[in-house]
């Protein structure tokens, strides 16, 4: 459609974003073909953002409880195929939409926390109105006041922390929001602590052959829901959110409260690294630890075994153990793949988490390679997953919500710009 003025508004606007994103990114030297995938990747990521308005659902016992009309300013996923919220993905959304623009990331992280109830649980699908629901599935629609999801929250936090503290505005959303984060943290000490180790951790909510709440849809663990388990990953989440509640508390001048959150991570640490850690494998594992603290170990090497080297918890020398296995077993040409081939899960079940390369993983591991100046790995994942991302791109002219570990061909979703535009802060490491 044309209008009076709109070719040259249209053009001004263009040159604009350039500008701007050229400034941001500091791309302008990188091939044709990347910049327009870091573009893509962007534009499409802040074109997914969308506002919803309606009720919800949750259960409460045998009822399903209709909440009264809620709001939410939220980026997404897809906006073709997942076009509502989710809790974790918003966390590594968050990372990107900072650089852009930030207060849209405040007012998107506000608008999250605006629907935190008094416990301080965030269901972590949000479906709020009739309009949004017409595009999920029904058995979505009803969150469970019980069950998490990753504290990515406390990514985009951390970020705020260390990146834009001394930002005006991000100073007030600090100043306004410390009780919330605050209460969101704690309630996953009360609803996801394990039962026999008061500093243990646990997914609610397990099935046989799925843990929905831990994001990680179909990665193995157990072979069937134990009340024993204890699961690393969440146990590595809780103690980066310690570390980041330490730092929040500290910059809110509350140095008591800073030091108990710093022995929450200490305590976290000291658990993931005494009952985690599998000396005779080298990786960490998900366990059930029984009532006479014994251990039985559920060994699946692949993303899930990585979490406190993605969180900087991992100890040198057990870092360079699992940068050694990640080498001969996950690294491939186009990525780290989410299990190993070794697994006889390996491309099970859905085969969603069960091999196929994520791309927020992938960041999450480049990102800690270069803290812990691991530069030879760090490089080859961040060239092959940026080359292969960028010529997928060229010929399918879409950005995908996993690659194959075997081929590199983007698959499942089509139009995925939500975490997987992380490889735009990829190409910058």
């Amino acid at each position: 459609v044309l209008g009076f003025g709109f070719e040259d508004l249209a053009k001004q606007l263009s040159l604009a974003f350039n500008e701007k994103f050229d400034r941001i990114f500091n791309l302008a030297s990188r091939p044709y073909e990347e910049q327009m995938f870091a573009k893509y990747a962007l534009s499409n990521l802040l074109g997914g953002i969308i506002y919803l308005h309606g009720s919800t659902y949750f259960s409460d016992g045998d009822k399903i409880v209709e909440t009264s009309p809620v709001s939410l300013l939220t980026d997404t996923p897809s906006r073709l195929a997942f076009p509502r919220g989710f809790l974790w993905d918003t966390g590594f959304h968050n990372l990107i939409v900072q650089k852009w623009d930030i207060q849209l990331a405040l007012q998107i992280l506000q608008s999250w926390l605006s629907l935190m109830d008094g416990d301080g649980w965030i269901g972590r699908e949000q479906v709020p109105g009739g309009e949004a629901r017409e595009r999920v599935p029904d058995n979505l629609w009803i969150q469970n006041p019980k069950y998490a999801n990753p504290p990515g929250l406390f990514l985009a936090l951390e970020s705020l922390l260390v990146e834009n503290k001394t930002n005006n505005q991000v100073a007030a959303f600090l100043e306004a929001n410390y009780a919330k984060f605050a209460l969101n943290y704690a309630w996953y000490f009360k609803t996801q602590s394990a039962v026999n180790h008061p500093r243990g951790f646990k997914w609610q909510g397990r099935t046989d052959h799925h843990t929905l709440t831990s994001g990680l849809d179909d990665y193995p663990r157990a072979p069937s829901p134990d009340p024993n388990e204890m699961h690393v990953d969440l146990a590595s989440w809780m103690a980066m959110a310690s570390r980041v509640m330490c730092r929040y508390a500290d910059w809110m001048g509350k140095p008591e409260e800073a030091f108990e959150y710093n022995q929450r991570f200490i305590d976290l640490v000291g658990v993931i690294e005494d009952y985690h850690w599998d000396d005779e494998e080298g990786l960490y594992t998900d366990i059930c630890l029984d009532e006479n603290n014994r251990i039985t170990r559920h060994t699946h090497f692949g993303y899930v075994s990585l979490f406190p080297l993605l969180f900087g918890i991992a100890g040198t020398e057990r870092a360079e153990r699992l940068k050694k296995r990640i080498e001969m077993e996950l690294l491939t040409d186009y990525g780290v793949r989410s299990l190993t081939p070794k697994s006889p899960y390996y491309m099970s079940g859905d085969q969603y988490w069960t091999g196929p390369i994520w791309i927020n993983i992938n960041y999450m591991l480049v990102k800690a390679l270069g803290e812990y100046k691991m530069l030879d790995l760090k490089d080859r994942i961040k060239t092959g997953l940026i080359n292969n991302m960028v010529d997928q791109f060229t010929s399918k002219g879409t950005i995908y919500e996993q690659y194959s570990d075997t081929t590199g061909q983007g698959q499942r979703s089509p139009l995925f710009t939500g975490w997987s535009s992380l490889a735009l802060l990829i190409m910058q490491m």
